[in-house]
């Protein structure tokens, strides 16, 4: 494509250089430039952008965007717009064919619940006759290929090439997995959504975000951003929230397409009632405009059931009705790393969370504990390079909560495990109830060991991860998996 095809969007933007010039491809990251790349230079956090933009002119960019022109780009094609983000999602959009607008698209953010809710939307979306993409926490899956994730909402020129695959790959519709950093940093700019979902809000996120209010306020752009003009195919537009969350309603305020609010309080457009839970899922009754409707799940826990009339609430702004959405919430299964139940010959009663808060970890127990006839055994540690408020509130969660208590590593990044431990430890009174085992596979290995078939036992932390991250290194390690090798190793012993 043309530069100056690229360019119809931005008519305001500067072009030093040739306008006529091919460009092959849109890059924002210098290492992974290809000779014909357009390089959007933006700042990084320990270099400027011009130090990048000429490692991508070494690796062959053939131009460089920025917010400024440089000088010492001597002979590169710049294209400048002081608003560095517009300017990159515009491209990226352009380049990629404006994809979004071809697409029926779901967002789903929240605190808690993205990743659940945005594997169920695409089970009830495909089974309702929809071919859909997700793109999310765990993976990106576009029809062509299936690819892991590195964050719960990638970059904006990643976001909007996997949109093209999808359209390319003839799906008609996308769930996104939306992030408060990702809404903030623009990473879903020029992607229009028709129909948003909130699940909840807690505090998280709160070193980058500083307060709740703004933390609110990020996640807040989804919803603001949905428009009841746009869009090419004329899909229906909505939003569903929360209302049993306190933000739910502050969350949809000043958005411009029909709200649709969910949960177990009196005045709930889609209201949760007549509630049967159990370790075999959840079955329960929905009262909606004037109608009753019962439903099933193989899914555990109070959070799930949330999760899950979300999604219905969803499915209903997308045109969707409750006997058509009925069946095929009782065909969903599960989601990797989500309260997963690890199979075992033992007999054992294993689950692999995410959970990886006080929050999450209290609601993940709460979901299991009904239901431990034994003892509630909890493993689990804590992030490297994030704050110390999460290692308290997580440990003080499973004091409150769990029989048995196994501290280790979760991801320690850049400090050492044993420091991080330490904190966990230190949060802790009672240390009678209290393992502690740095390595993560020998903490998993014990937790098995102890476990008998009355007891519950709690993987948290780490869900779907397939690696650790240590320092300078990532290592395999599979919570699933060392799960079940601990349990086969159970069987040999015997």
């Amino acid at each position: 494509m043309r530069l100056e095809e690229l360019l119809n969007t931005l008519p305001e933007a500067e072009v030093q250089g040739y306008k006529s010039l091919e460009i092959q491809g849109i890059c924002n990251h210098s290492a992974e430039v290809r000779p014909g790349d357009l390089f959007v230079a933006r700042k990084g956090t320990q270099k400027n952008g011009l130090d990048y933009a000429l490692q991508a002119i070494e690796k062959g960019a053939v131009a460089v965007a920025a917010s400024h022109f440089s000088p010492e780009l001597e002979g590169v094609t710049q294209v400048v717009h002081p608003d560095i983000r517009l300017l990159e999602a515009r491209l990226a959009s352009q380049f990629y064919g404006r994809a979004d607008q071809k697409l029926f698209l779901f967002g789903v953010t929240g605190t808690k619940g993205k990743t659940t809710s945005s594997y169920i939307l695409r089970h009830l979306l495909e089974v309702c006759g929809r071919r859909t993409g997700l793109l999310g926490t765990i993976e990106a899956q576009t029809g062509q290929s299936t690819y892991p994730s590195k964050l719960t909402t990638a970059d904006v020129v990643t976001n909007h090439r996997l949109l093209r695959e999808m359209v390319d790959s003839h799906l008609d519709a996308a769930v996104l997995e939306v992030s408060s950093h990702a809404l903030d940093q623009g990473r879903v700019q020029e992607i229009e959504f028709d129909i948003a979902l909130f699940t909840n809000l807690h505090p998280d996120h709160l070193d980058y975000h500083n307060t709740m209010e703004e933390y609110a306020e990020a996640k807040s752009l989804l919803f603001r951003g949905l428009s009841p003009k746009r869009k090419q195919l004329g899909f229906p537009k909505g939003a569903a929230y929360s209302i049993d969350c306190p933000y739910g309603p502050k969350m949809v305020k000043g958005a411009k397409v029909p709200l649709l609010s969910y949960g177990k309080k009196e005045g709930a457009d889609l209201r949760i009632c007549e509630v049967d839970l159990s370790l075999s899922g959840v079955t329960w009754t929905l009262e909606y405009e004037g109608d009753r409707y019962r439903f099933q799940s193989g899914m555990i826990g109070e959070h799930n059931l949330m999760n899950l009339t979300g999604c219905i609430g969803a499915m209903l702004l997308g045109g969707w009705t409750l006997p058509e959405i009925q069946p095929a919430v009782e065909t969903f299964g599960s989601v990797p790393g989500r309260l997963e139940r690890v199979e075992n010959s033992q007999g054992l009663s294993v689950f692999v969370d995410f959970a990886h808060s006080g929050v999450s970890l209290e609601q993940t127990m709460e979901s299991l504990l009904p239901y431990c006839q034994g003892r509630l055994i909890v493993l689990f540690g804590s992030g490297g390079d994030r704050p110390v408020e999460r290692r308290e509130s997580m440990a003080k969660a499973a004091e409150a909560g769990a029989d048995l208590i196994i501290v280790t590593s979760d991801n320690p990044r850049s400090e050492p495990p044993e420091k991080i431990v330490e904190e966990i430890v230190s949060f802790i009174t009672d240390k009678e109830k209290l393992i502690v085992e740095v390595d993560r596979k020998k903490a998993i290995g014990k937790a098995i060991e102890v476990a008998t078939e009355e007891d519950i036992v709690i993987l948290a932390g780490r869900g779907h991860e397939k690696f650790q991250i240590l320092n300078k290194e990532t290592v395999e390690l599979d919570d699933v998996i060392e799960a079940k090798r601990a349990c086969e190793a159970k069987v040999a012993c015997i």
